[in-house]
């Protein structure tokens, strides 16, 4: 199948078998191993140009990955974005992917989501290059703290990308909690994930509870924010820091 839809002509056959033999523990059988090579081949760009070594690792890794839920395609996807838009080699982006992995298990989330909301949401933090990773996994912990998806938080955070959203947003929140405690220049400047722990943390600091709050507080708070959606405020502003 893999020959006939690639017009490889057999030419990863002894890498196909090589990945089987070394992988069997992990269950990654013939079958496995051809369909981990048949996404890369297609949706990778440096697959066809690496070392046959180097080929069998990121097999290995892939088919290991489809095993735990994460389909080849998207790990192939994943590893194309990488290497195009973060400027990392074959190594960095495969490991980038066992991170995901590992993040996922160690934060009780679905590996298959959050690999998925990798690709889906690496566009909006490429501009931090080698620390987009980061950001990301800090996102996805906040976003399992507050049972907000991370396209909801990153949509919250993007508005402060200007001065004038920045400066906007902490104006309003600080008159409306009584104090100075979010500044417009670190709001800008801020991560996304930064920006999320800013924007809790002012409520906090100004000694007041969210939940505790009347209807009317609670809706200017959310309103000052940009967040129309007050299940999403309460899921935000309620979460602690912890």
């Amino acid at each position: 199948t893999l020959n006939l839809a690639t017009g490889t002509g057999g030419k990863f056959n002894d890498v196909i078998n090589d990945v089987r033999f070394g992988s069997l523990s992990a269950g990654v059988g013939l079958k496995e191993a051809a369909a981990s090579t048949q996404e890369l081949f297609e949706s990778f760009g440096q697959f066809n140009s690496m070392t046959t070594k180097a080929q069998e690792n990121i097999i290995r890794t892939t088919a290991e990955l489809d095993r735990m839920g994460i389909a080849n395609a998207t790990t192939a996807k994943n590893l194309h974005i990488s290497t195009k838009a973060l400027g990392m080699n074959a190594d960095e982006a495969m490991d980038v992917q066992r991170q995901i992995a590992n993040e996922a298990i160690q934060l009780g989330l679905v590996p298959a989501q959050l690999a998925n909301d990798f690709t889906s949401n690496l566009p909006k933090l490429v501009q931090y290059g080698n620390q987009s990773t980061h950001i990301f996994k800090e996102l996805a912990a906040q976003s399992k703290a507050t049972g907000m998806s991370i396209d909801s938080l990153i949509s919250i955070t993007q508005q402060f990308d200007t001065f004038e959203g920045a400066a906007k947003a902490a104006g309003k929140l600080n008159a409306i909690l009584g104090g100075n405690l979010l500044n417009s220049t670190e709001l800008l400047g801020a991560t996304e994930s930064e920006r999320v722990d800013m924007l809790r943390q002012s409520i906090s600091l100004s000694g007041k509870n969210f939940n505790e709050m009347g209807k009317f507080e609670k809706m200017a708070v959310a309103s000052a924010a940009g967040i129309t959606d007050m299940n999403e405020a309460a899921k935000l502003f309620g979460t602690s820091s912890e």
